[in-house]
């Protein structure tokens, strides 16, 4: 009886310190957000004790961190396209769509309160047989709502993606983490970490919905209006949409953390990366990110106009970092500060300033020349607040090689460098097609042309066209293989005179290299660190597959 009056007081305790916390007016889509990382906890581990993991003193920690992950996860926080306000979705979606996206949402909500609920019940407790069947019984009521495998309706056009595909994908993902859990010994911690898992599918869902929506919405509308002038107007301003992918990148958490994602990709955590952000304001990002990496070096653009304080408060938190060497700021316009910065010298360029249709198109007109190749030219603000910034992303795409729409939560794009803007390519027939083969052909010496579909990647001379086939290379008249049976006939048919490289699977002639499609190619990387970190960052577990 005494333990189990314990118990109870424990709860009380747990839910009193819940019901203190009120709820502000604030999601994952919040607008500012220099404070988003203030809060604390943010994390299980912050409410264990040193060496003793979580116990009785952990459960006003824990409420605080139910209410932080819950701020974070507002249904109703999708179409934000005010500061201080968000429209409801019904405005901007049909029933057909934010009926079910609706329903998973609530619910998922709803299954991510009671599992972290549940899980802080056992604190300090061994599981007992109904604290099993609770886990199974919130796991079935999920399963049963209606958000959670709705088939796609095919009346209306999809310029990104389904928004119900988007809800599939999500609910699949829920249900693998119900799975997991269920299989394992049940415990506190177990069931927290659980709980956590869930308010983060619930964040990403809801900011997947929302890019998908604020797409299909503003390109639905261009499009019902050139039907009734008479005119396919997304065809003429835009072009093929029907070649254009969109992909949402699960990168929880902000802007500054979708950008250390790509930083990481680009190797930053062993070798010196240079990166500039187009419009750094109160460097909320750029002093984050420099924070983080230590081989980062960053280079700031923003004019400050009328705006004296906040320049030189920018200037004093990050003097540790200019002082090293680190950082400079350029108080310029982004087109005067784009003349300042070599062609190629940037390993990647962060976009967030004029947000207005054409100074997004200038900009990216401007800096996308900065990027090395198999960098990143990335920004922010893909958004319902802006979707001007939106639409010229979208639009931008058409002229990219892969024409896919990278975002990432928190209004990022992101858009990498594979080919120099001066590569001329053209795809090869319907064989090569299907592995996303390529014809590349260089306008400039030791420019890189790199296919979508792992089949090649080459640094190729003004003189010589790369063609695709099959599992071979072919150089000039000289064939290269990754198959060191035609070594060999390589050597003896090439006028160059092939030699080998370090790696074992590649051959170098001239000023070229060729790297084939095999399995073994991959183990042997070129010496470029340009090269290895392309073909690391297209096999980047992290990024999964499309919606």
């Amino acid at each position: 009886m005494a333990t189990l009056v314990a118990a109870s007081r424990r709860r009380l305790w747990y839910l009193a310190a819940v019901a203190a916390l009120v709820p502000p007016c604030s999601a994952v889509l919040r607008y500012p957000d220099g404070a988003f990382e203030s809060r604390y906890p943010l994390h299980i581990d912050e409410c264990a004790l040193p060496g003793k993991g979580l116990s009785f003193q952990s459960l006003a920690c824990l409420g605080r961190l139910r209410q932080h992950l819950l701020e974070d996860a507002d249904c109703n926080r999708v179409i934000c396209d005010n500061i201080d306000s968000s429209t409801p979705v019904e405005v901007y979606a049909n029933e057909t769509d934010w009926a079910p996206f609706k329903n998973l949402c609530g619910h998922l909500q709803e299954l991510f309160l009671a599992v972290f609920d549940l899980g802080v019940k056992l604190v300090g407790e061994v599981p007992t047989h109904e604290d099993v069947n609770e886990l199974f019984v919130l796991s079935k009521v999920f399963k049963s709502s209606q958000g959670v495998s709705p088939p796609d309706l095919h009346q209306a056009p999809v310029y990104a993606n389904t928004t119900r595909a988007v809800l599939r994908r999500h609910a699949q993902q829920v249900l693998d983490i119900l799975g997991e859990v269920q299989s394992e010994t049940l415990s506190a911690e177990r069931l927290l970490e659980a709980a956590a898992a869930l308010a983060r599918r619930l964040q990403l869902l809801i900011e997947n919905v929302s890019v998908t929506l604020l797409l299909n919405f503003h390109l639905a509308q261009l499009d019902h209006n050139g039907r009734v002038a008479g005119r396919n107007l997304v065809h003429e301003l835009y072009g093929d949409v029907d070649s254009i992918r969109v992909v949402f990148h699960e990168i929880p958490g902000k802007r500054w953390d979708a950008l250390t994602h790509l930083l990481d990709v680009l190797g930053v955590s062993k070798q010196p990366v240079v990166m500039a952000e187009v419009g750094v304001e109160a460097a909320n990002t750029s002093q984050r990110l420099l924070e983080r990496n230590p081989l980062l070096s960053y280079i700031g653009v923003d004019p400050y106009i009328n705006n004296d304080e906040l320049f030189h408060d920018v200037i004093d938190r990050l003097s540790l970092f200019q002082d090293s060497g680190r950082f400079v700021l350029y108080r310029s316009t982004s087109m005067n500060a784009s003349l300042d910065v070599a062609d190629g010298s940037l390993d990647m360029v962060f976009l967030d300033a004029r947000h207005d249709f054409q100074a997004v198109v200038d900009d990216v007109a401007a800096w996308k020349p900065k990027v090395r190749v198999g960098g990143i030219l990335s920004g922010h603000d893909f958004s319902w607040m802006f979707p001007t910034v939106a639409m010229a992303v979208y639009k931008e795409t058409f002229d990219s090689p892969e024409r896919v729409v990278h975002l990432a939560p928190d209004g990022v794009w992101q858009s990498p460098q594979l080919i120099s803007s001066r590569v001329y390519q053209r795809r090869l027939g319907s064989r090569a097609e299907l592995a996303g083969g390529y014809i590349c052909e260089t306008v400039e010496d030791q420019r890189h042309c790199h296919n979508m579909g792992n089949t090649a990647v080459a640094v190729a001379s003004s003189e010589t066209t790369v063609r695709w086939q099959e599992n071979v290379v072919f150089c000039s008249s000289g064939r290269v293989a990754v198959d060191q049976t035609l070594v060999r006939e390589a050597r003896n048919h090439h006028t160059y005179g092939w030699r080998r490289t370090a790696a074992p699977h590649m051959l170098r002639c001239g000023v070229l290299r060729c790297f084939g499609v095999s399995e073994t190619c991959k183990e042997g990387l070129d010496s470029s660190p340009s090269d290895r970190r392309l073909l690391e960052s297209e096999q980047h577990e992290s990024f999964p597959a499309s919606l």
